[in-house]
């Protein structure tokens, strides 16, 4: 039964899609940053498309999956889900994913993808096209990994919209390391994403490591979407002011949107004026702070470009 419902996902996707119709929005940054609250007030202020939990967790067939899923809710696409995640993840088998075991199949997990690396990732866009069609709206997808692969969306999604959102170092760090150790990450191996410059760099420390991490994925990116940031395509977010008015991401996007003459369906669900950015408390933040410093610093030397004679 297994393979005869993946054959029928090929032969269906291969059918309905071509290229997207609409602008792809991509919502990257260091992990831990933020990104999973930006994506989803994003998702629950308008209608977009996006790989659900459902087809994150049938990879092999997840237009298949999602279909089934839509049919059996009540509210269909539209259906509502709150901002309750852990580590990325929030509830219900509709609620938004982040598409990892999705995207991974087009691409070399921890590893940067240039433009060179699109034509392997073909089958990428005729999906994004199928869930496009499937949710009769633009796609937006959250995906902290995708950091390291603009070179190749680039390519494969001409004209898509980039959102890079920032976090304060100490939180960010902080929350990383309870990330790693949660999952049980060594040191030396990636969780969520890596910074393309220090893949093969050696760590003495996790701090060290997660320094390198968010310093690293915050400059890659500020390189690489420089040129859509001239084209108006790409926003850099901080988290914190994110979090003090959130609706003014949602007036940008929406701008970005109608400057191609689309616009995206409110979905009328009740909208926070306000998130807590979850502050660390004085006495916890001021050590580590001091103490991610230093790492900070070594990080920002070791990017530092090195002329004649200097190493």
């Amino acid at each position: 039964m297994e393979v005869l419902l993946r054959a029928l996902e090929a032969i269906r996707v291969r059918w309905l899609a071509g290229t997207p119709r609409y602008p792809v929005t991509f919502v990257v940054g260091p992990p831990r940053c933020g990104t999973t609250v930006v994506g989803l007030h994003l998702l629950r202020a308008r209608r977009f498309a996006t790989f659900p939990n459902v087809a994150k967790a049938h990879p092999r067939r997840p237009w298949l999956a999602t279909r089934r899923a839509l049919a059996r809710s009540q509210g269909g696409p539209s259906r509502e889900f709150d901002y309750a995640n852990r580590y990325g993840r929030a509830e219900g088998e509709l609620a938004p994913s982040d598409g990892w075991d999705l995207v991974e199949g087009f691409f070399d997990s921890y590893r940067e993808a240039r433009a060179n690396a699109a034509p392997a990732a073909r089958g990428l866009v005729k999906l994004v096209a199928a869930f496009e069609d499937l949710y009769q709206a633009p796609f937006l997808l959250k995906n902290n990994a995708n950091s390291m692969r603009i070179g190749a969306l680039e390519q494969l999604f001409p004209g898509c919209f980039w959102i890079h959102v920032r976090r304060a170092y100490p939180e960010a760090a902080a929350s990383l390391l309870e990330a790693r150790a949660r999952h049980g990450v060594p040191l030396g191996k990636w969780w969520s994403a890596a910074a393309p410059q220090f893949l093969g760099r050696t760590f003495s420390d996790p701090l060290e490591q997660v320094a390198f991490t968010l310093l690293g994925l915050d400059r890659y990116l500020e390189t690489e979407l420089a040129p859509a940031k001239a084209q108006g395509r790409a926003k850099q977010v901080e988290y914190e002011e994110f979090c003090a008015q959130p609706a003014e991401l949602v007036t940008w996007l929406d701008a970005r949107y109608a400057s191609v003459g689309i616009q995206p369906t409110p979905t009328g669900w009740p909208l926070p004026e306000r998130f807590d950015a979850s502050l660390l408390a004085p006495a916890a933040r001021g050590p580590l702070e001091r103490a991610l410093a230093s790492w900070i610093e070594r990080a920002r030397q070791e990017l530092e470009p090195k002329g004649p004679g200097l190493g």
